[in-house]
């Protein structure tokens, strides 16, 4: 077995930590969104119905984007460092619907094409890392 460079598990530990800070603060802005809708509708059963401009509440932010599923599925098989099945990407992504596994599925075709990962065996990707390669060579 090699040994990895120290900064190298470091580095894991905290792209783990970064999706999930990631996925904290998606669920953070949806209990937001929620939160601002039904302030909208009491603000309007309070009016009569019709909202005078007073109480109108200001208008929500544009909706931010979280890091697409592509990034996503990059990162958790970074995260990984070993060969992982397709279906447990989806599974640690929370991916359910049809689209949104598609999406992965594209996503890890792309990684491919561009040489970012491998596929060591059917089903199965890896992350293909030149820095880390790199940092196992100089140690």
């Amino acid at each position: 077995m090699t040994e990895q460079h120290p900064h190298l598990q470091r580095v894991h530990e905290l792209s783990r930590t970064i999706s999930k800070r990631r996925a904290e603060v998606s669920a953070a802005q949806d209990r937001l969104r929620s939160a601002e809708q039904e302030l909208s509708d009491l603000l309007f059963r309070l009016s009569g119905g019709a909202a005078p401009s007073a109480m109108k509440p200001p208008p929500p932010p544009p909706p931010a984007r979280g890091p697409s599923i592509a990034s996503r599925v990059a990162a958790c098989l970074r995260d990984d460092g070993g060969p992982v099945r397709a279906t447990d990407v989806a599974s640690r992504l929370g991916l359910q619907s049809a689209s949104q596994k598609k999406q992965m599925r594209n996503a890890l075709r792309r990684l491919l094409v561009q040489g970012k990962a491998t596929n060591p065996e059917r089903g199965y990707y890896q992350i293909v890392s030149s820095a880390s390669e790199h940092i196992r060579s100089a140690s």
